[in-house]
This record gives C-alpha cells, structure tokens and sequence, in this order.
C-alpha cells in the first residue's frame, strides 16, 4: 500500500512539474519557441498519464529547441485566450493524445475543437494519437468542417 500511495505522489509530482496550473503563461517575450500542449490530465488514469509522459519524451527529442508548457484539462477553455495573446508565428499548438476524438467523451471532444478553432486556421497543430470514434453524424460532419479550417494539423 506504501509502495502504491508513494507511486501516485511520484506522478501527480511529475504531472504538476510540467503543467501551468493558475499560473500566468507570460512572459510575452521568451528566448525559446514554444509548443502549448492542450489537455493534459491531472486525473489518476494511469493509461492517460503514460500517454502524457511519452508526449513529453517525444517531445524533447524530437524537438529539443521548443519549451513545452502544458495545460490541463480543466484550464483548457480558460488559457487559450491567454495563448492567443502570446503565440508566436513559429510556436506549435498540441492536443493531448488518448481515446477522446469523437462522441464517446463528447466534453473532451468539444475541448479539442475549441482549440483547433482557436488556433487551427494560423498555427501548426499536432494531435497526438487518438482512439477515433463517432456514432452521431452531425458530430462528424462537424469534426470535418473544423479540421477543414486547419492550415497545418497533424493528427
């Protein structure tokens, strides 16, 4: 039971290490490029944090000149007007990966098209790997006319 308990504290430590909180974003200037990294969990779901640390691996190895600044869920909605104020042409917008594309988990769903929307039709987007599921066609046709918009998504 100790062994278990210190394993969450070690993964909440690590999560919030890496995540803005309530805390400002800003400065405005900063000396590197940034990737905002939308919808990171704060929930112990082991399969979605394990699905958030390997973002953060991939990340700072495949782009080791870019400061990765991670918003969780919940804040979502709240940050990116405050991104929207901040990014920089060259910046990159990410969305959390897991099994939230489609109607199944239809809160987090509209969270990612309210990012795409925000930032889709000027910005680079990478969409980490999704389990993709629809079961209402409006849903869908509305997924399609979001990504439409985007000028660079990687999904």
């Amino acid at each position: 039971m100790k062994l278990k308990k210190e394993f969450h504290n070690k993964i909440l430590r690590r999560i919030y290490y890496h995540t803005v909180i309530d805390k400002k974003i800003l400065p405005k200037r900063y000396s590197k490029r940034r990737i905002y990294l939308f919808g990171v969990p704060e929930y112990l779901n082991y399969g979605d944090i394990a699905i958030f640390v390997s973002e953060l691996k991939f990340l700072k190895e495949n782009l080791p000149d870019f400061e990765v600044i991670t918003i969780p869920e919940r804040l979502v909605i709240q940050k990116i007007f405050e991104v929207k104020e901040i990014i920089d042409d060259d910046d990159i917008v990410a969305l959390h990966g897991g099994g939230n594309m489609g109607d199944v988990w239809p809160f987090q769903d509209m969270i990612r098209q309210d990012v795409i929307r925000a930032f889709g039709d000027k910005y680079r987007l990478i969409s980490f790997p999704q389990s993709i599921s629809y079961n209402n066609e409006f849903w869908v046709n509305e997924t399609q006319q979001i990504l439409k918009n985007c000028i660079d998504i990687s999904i």
